[in-house]
């Protein structure tokens, strides 16, 4: 058998027109659709070989069969166009960037850009005035009195220097500028040309002005060089100079105050020492005074030295007026006259030396008003009366110390640099700070998104 090459395409036999009209629309979308099926592919059928020369000249009827389909194909739907909404054509736009890129320009980019506009247009120059000083003195710290040596920041002086700096973070400081130098500090920070954000009320309480001056200050100090340094930030060179003077004025005028109190106080603690140890004196006096007169004498302790050589005369002789009695008494009778003179004398002797031995004391410990508690008690007088003696002295060499260091100042205000007067504005760092705003927010929006990252993993 051979192939034969496909037939020419039969056009599709006519109806008659009456016959096409009662069929309807069905009908004649059926023979739409069937004429593009029955010439899509040419066909190929079998023919009997050459010879047979009937199956040449017309086909059989089985392959005109073949041709056609044996059923007839579903017509094709036609296209459908999409109408596309004008408002979901942005949407269709953020879902293919992704809600990371666009949380990224939200966070990240926008608040950069706001930034940078903020440092490029609207914020101020920011300048700062430096001095240093330092608070000297002649006190010597305790250590160093006991010969040691003191350790950084024990000594008098950086006790001194904490208490100036103190003082400059202090709103007392606010109020001595306003009283002292008639200088309202908060009208430097009050200025229209200032941008909004540094920009303050002019009628700021000074308790909550506070919190915004320690913002624009920086004090401290060294310990190595018991050198204190204050910065100053405002926003015009004259006006960060002026602040750093009255600064310096009222810190200098504390200092002085603090060293004069301190004369004071010790000049009247030495006063009063004084006074103390005056008073005790004239009572002491007053005392012996008192006693002497009741007593009539001058010193009870010279009585009782007269008194005891007198004593040790009359025992003296009255042991040689015993010892001739007794010789006597071997040679002659003891009714003789010269023994009777003898015991007349010895007799005499003794009662006057048992008359002086009661003057120097009872000898019962019965505590009478005799030599012994005379001489008692004016010893407690005269000792009262030393010691009082000695403090009143000891009072007064205090008390002219205290005024000789009271004539020099023990604390004064060494400055070391003046206020400075800035030439140019170092601050903002406008660049750098865009950068580090970048960085910053780059990294929260990086911590966001693991965070949200891993919240979505969990919840799949």
């Amino acid at each position: 058998m051979a192939i034969l090459p496909p037939l020419p395409r039969q056009p599709p036999p006519r109806q008659d027109a009456a016959a096409a009209k009662p069929a309807g629309q069905p009908a004649a979308r059926s023979a739409r659709a069937a004429t593009p099926a029955a010439t899509a592919a040419p066909k190929l059928r079998l023919v009997a070989p050459a010879t047979d020369a009937a199956a040449d000249i017309a086909p059989a009827p089985q392959a005109r069969a073949v041709a056609r389909p044996a059923t007839r194909p579903v017509p094709a739907a036609p296209a459908v166009e999409e109408t596309v909404q004008p408002a979901a054509a942005p949407v269709r736009k953020l879902r293919r960037l992704g809600w990371a890129k666009i949380s990224f320009m939200l966070a990240v980019l926008l608040p950069v850009v706001l930034v940078g506009l903020y440092y490029a247009f609207v914020a101020s120059d920011h300048y700062r005035s430096e001095m240093r000083f330092s608070v000297r003195g002649t006190e010597k710290s305790g250590l160093e009195t006991l010969g040691l040596t003191a350790l950084p920041g024990a000594s008098t002086q950086a006790a001194d220097a904490y208490i100036v700096i103190d003082y400059i973070h202090s709103t007392q400081i606010l109020l001595d500028i306003k009283q002292k130098l008639g200088i309202d500090v908060r009208r430097y920070f009050a200025g229209p040309e200032i941008d909004p954000v540094y920009r303050i009320d002019a009628d700021m309480p000074l308790e909550e002005f506070v919190y915004y001056w320690r913002w624009m200050i920086d004090a401290s100090y060294n310990s190595t060089t018991s050198i204190t340094t204050f910065q100053v930030t405002a926003f015009s060179s004259p006006d960060a100079t002026a602040i750093a003077q009255a600064v310096l004025n009222v810190s200098n005028q504390l200092v002085n105050d603090l060293s004069t109190k301190a004369r004071l106080q010790l000049i009247s603690t030495a006063q009063s020492e004084v006074t103390r140890t005056e008073d005790r004196l004239i009572e002491a006096r007053q005392a012996v005074a008192a006693f002497r007169d009741r007593e009539q004498t001058a010193n009870p302790t010279m009585v009782a030295e007269s008194d005891q050589v007198i004593i040790q005369g009359l025992e003296k002789t009255l042991i040689e007026l015993k010892s001739r009695r007794a010789a006597l008494l071997s040679t002659v009778d003891p009714n003789s006259p010269s023994v009777r003179v003898l015991d007349r004398q010895i007799a005499s002797y003794t009662t006057e030396l048992d008359l002086k031995r009661r003057g120097m004391g009872s000898g019962q410990g019965t505590g009478a008003n005799n030599l012994s508690t005379q001489l008692n008690e004016y010893n407690a007088l005269a000792l009262e009366q030393e010691f009082a003696e000695k403090a009143y002295t000891s009072a007064l060499s205090s008390l002219e110390t205290s005024q000789a260091e009271a004539r020099r100042q023990d604390r004064y205000f060494a400055i070391a640099v003046e206020p400075t007067v800035p030439d140019v504005a170092l601050y903002p760092l406008r660049i750098i700070n865009t950068i580090i705003a970048f960085f910053a927010l780059c990294v929260a929006w990086l911590i966001g998104y693991l965070v949200v990252q891993a919240v979505r993993d969990h919840t799949v």
